[in-house]
């Protein structure tokens, strides 16, 4: 007589095996196929449908035209700034150096008092020269000798040895009057403009005035036409 193997009862292990692989079975197959689920409608939508941009590169901030001039203008203040800011500690210590108080103050005795373009001038230093008149220093001060500094200059210039410094003086004479003439030509152009709006504003009181005037005139110049015309004779 055969006796039939049994059967061993199944694990928990295995039960959640077997329940797992049902869950899985009972699925419904998602298609693979690109478009394949989509219905006629939905295929014309997507293919209208705006795709996002998926590039890894970041964004790169771009900047207007005015940004990138007002950070030029920006920049370039900043430099005359600090170009300015060296030229004045370089004046200052000049001054300090020989005793001055400002651009335009003399220093020694009333028999050989000079001023600080006459000092510059005797070192033949041209960026000095330069330097002060750039901070307002006056070319007709005289020095107890009664010479300006430009005159000065004309006289130490032997063998062109102050060349450089006259050439100081004529630039800086050559802007200044370069800049009176744009000044008087500024000043002409407001004035002819303002005699023109004079000109062309009517003076209506004037004008009304006019008017009645002109009227009582040929009022009374009337009768004595027609007492003169044939026809009253």
């Amino acid at each position: 007589m055969v006796q039939s193997a049994e059967t061993p009862l199944p694990t928990l292990l295995h039960s959640r095996a077997l329940v797992k692989e049902v869950k899985e079975e009972s699925k419904e197959p998602v298609p693979q196929v690109f478009g394949a689920g989509l219905s006629p409608v939905d295929d014309e939508e997507a293919l209208y449908e705006e795709v996002p941009d998926a590039s890894p590169l970041p964004r790169i901030h771009v900047k207007c035209e005015d940004d990138l001039l007002k950070d030029e203008a920006f920049w370039t203040e900043a430099q005359e700034a600090l170009a300015e800011r060296g030229r004045r500690e370089k004046l200052l210590q000049f001054l300090r150096a020989h005793h001055f108080k400002d651009v335009n103050s003399s220093t020694g005795w009333f028999f050989n008092y000079h001023f600080p373009l006459h000092v510059a001038v005797e070192q033949n230093d041209a960026s000095m020269v330069s330097l002060l008149l750039h901070f307002k220093a006056k070319t007709k001060l005289k020095d107890a000798t009664g010479r300006t500094a430009r005159q000065l200059a004309r006289i130490k210039n032997t063998s062109s040895s102050h060349d450089k410094v006259l050439m100081v003086f004529m630039e800086y004479t050559a802007a200044r009057k370069k800049r009176a003439a744009a000044r008087r030509a500024a000043r002409m152009e407001r004035e002819k403009k303002a005699a023109g709006e004079v000109l062309e504003e009517p003076d209506l009181e004037m004008g009304f005035k006019g008017g009645a005037a002109f009227t009582e005139v040929t009022e009374e110049v009337q009768p004595e036409t027609a007492a003169r015309s044939p026809e009253g004779i």
